[in-house]
């Protein structure tokens, strides 16, 4: 009789041979092993599948490897979940790593709860020069841990609770029934886009606070990149459809625009002071009257206004003088290509 594993840790890799050993190492070291490992080679082009095949040899019972095109991470992610078993489906990136007990934080927390989606606390590891903003703003603005919410009881999740993928832990049954809870292939920051439209899908969601996984943040780091924020366009369109045709954009309009406000304005403003180049200016215009778009009166969301006067203060000059950042957003260096 097949034995169904409680987690399938999906974990795909591309070109990250020399991190890839601390990441197995920390998901095989696991006090519980009711789990199995969904190894995603998506087209490396290192030494990274030596390293796998030597790990599936050593451990056939708990390592499952498939090797596919380049297709990004969004796309392992989904082919992953399709190859996998576990009643529960985590996320682990492969320049990453687990503390000893996550799986048995998982399983008590599964037992207690039933719950539908875990929401785990994590530790940022710099590998990188921290910026102000990095070292001042609370990436975790939440406080109930330990109980069942919902966005119906909580909506506040929705814009308060940070959305990066290897956070969730979420049953393997809700992505299956629904295709388009998936990642959009082709797509970065897919994280934001699909933890948004899980949150319709889960009656049960659990916060906790104890940190159980390890977040390495390089200058290279995909959410470092400027060249990306092109995608935001997609997602925040996406998003916006997807809650419209549920009947629940309405409902809650403040949660999705205090989100989009953070990421799209904030979050890339970051980028760009970081990464100094011709065309951070007409980029920030561009996302700027996307999100006027969809939110036009975005200056005045309630949770924006009661945000550090840091935050407040970035969204109040950017609505009524976006002139302003071209101060900070003048770097010379390599054009980007326009944002469409």
């Amino acid at each position: 009789m097949t034995i169904v594993p409680l987690i399938s840790f999906i974990v795909p890799v591309y070109n990250t041979e020399k991190t890839l050993e601390k990441c197995l190492d920390s998901i095989l070291n696991q006090t519980n092993e009711d789990y199995e490992i969904i190894i995603v080679n998506d087209g490396t082009k290192d030494d990274s599948q030596k390293l796998i095949n030597e790990y599936s040899q050593r451990h056939p019972q708990k390592i499952k490897s498939f090797i596919k095109e380049n297709g990004g991470l969004s796309d392992a992610r989904n082919f992953g979940i399709k190859n996998s078993s576990g009643k529960l489906i985590a996320f682990v990136d492969s320049d990453d790593y687990i503390e000893k007990d996550y799986v048995k934080y998982v399983k008590d927390n599964f037992c207690q709860f039933d719950f539908d989606m875990l929401v785990i606390g994590y530790n940022r590891i710099y590998r990188k020069a921290t910026t102000i903003f990095e070292r001042k703003y609370s990436f975790t603005e939440w406080s109930a841990f330990d109980k069942t919410i919902n966005i119906e009881s909580n909506p506040e999740m929705i814009c308060r609770l940070e959305v990066a993928s290897w956070l969730r832990i979420i049953k393997r049954s809700i992505i299956e029934d629904n295709p388009e809870l998936l990642f959009t292939k082709g797509r970065i920051y897919e994280d934001l886009e699909a933890s948004l439209k899980w949150y319709l899908h889960v009656d049960k969601v659990v916060v906790v606070e104890k940190k159980q996984y390890n977040y390495s943040i390089t200058s290279n780091t995909l959410n470092f990149n400027i060249n990306n924020v092109g995608n935001y366009f997609h997602i925040i369109r996406s998003v916006c459809d997807y809650y419209k045709r549920r009947k629940k954009f309405e409902k809650h309009y403040s949660e999705l625009e205090y989100i989009f406000i953070k990421h799209i304005l904030f979050s890339n403003l970051v980028r760009m002071v970081s990464g100094k180049t011709t065309n951070n200016f007409t980029q920030f215009i561009a996302l700027r009257q996307e999100l006027l778009t969809h939110f036009p009166k975005y200056h005045k969301n309630k949770y924006a206004i009661n945000t550090s006067a840091l935050i407040y203060s970035v969204v109040w000059l950017s609505y009524y003088f976006p002139l302003f950042f071209r101060l900070f957003l003048s770097g010379k260096g390599r054009k980007n290509p326009q944002v469409k």
